[in-house]
């Protein structure tokens, strides 16, 4: 029982760690697209 609550928690943490890093990276890709254009 524990051991699936962990494992659900774990998951769900990859899941949001993933999100962040995705946004992170479009964030990045904009600020660069920006500078293109200046």
């Amino acid at each position: 029982m524990l051991d699936n609550d962990l494992i659900r928690l774990d998951q769900k943490l990859n899941v949001f760690i993933e999100m962040k890093e995705e946004q992170q990276i479009e964030e990045l890709q904009d600020i660069r697209h920006d500078k293109q254009k200046k």
